[in-house]
């Protein structure tokens, strides 16, 4: 049953033996085809036609690539916002990070004019 279409009528495939197509169309008509470039140019204009009568149909790259992109780009975005809540609870749920402590916390911090010069300090 693939689908054909002769400018007047749509019709199907309906056999094929000994390199003859067998082609019924809408009217009730069967004709016969020998001729594999004729049956090709048959299906391609059903297939145009279908396309102009469905512009979403399976077969339009164009209307499929438009809408293969949109549900990417929906789902990415989708993708992003359930990322960015999760990260926003976890930071929510974590306790702040502790004060930095100060190396001196359990002796008095020196006194610069304590400090005395050593060998070390000499140049």
């Amino acid at each position: 049953g693939t689908p054909v279409y002769n400018g007047e009528f749509t019709g199907k495939v309906t056999g094929f033996d000994d390199g003859k197509y067998e082609v019924t169309f809408a009217d009730g008509t069967v004709h016969h085809f020998h001729d594999a470039k004729h049956m090709h140019s048959l299906v391609e204009a059903a297939n145009q036609k279908a396309r102009a009568e469905n512009p979403m149909a399976v077969g339009n790259s164009a209307a499929t690539a438009v809408i293969v992109i949109s549900v990417l780009v929906l789902s990415a975005g989708i993708v992003l916002v359930v990322i960015r809540r999760k990260r926003a609870r976890k930071s929510k749920d974590l306790p702040p990070p502790p004060p930095p402590q100060n190396p001196y916390h359990d002796r008095p911090e020196p006194n610069i004019a304590d400090l005395k010069a050593t060998s070390n300090d000499i140049v």
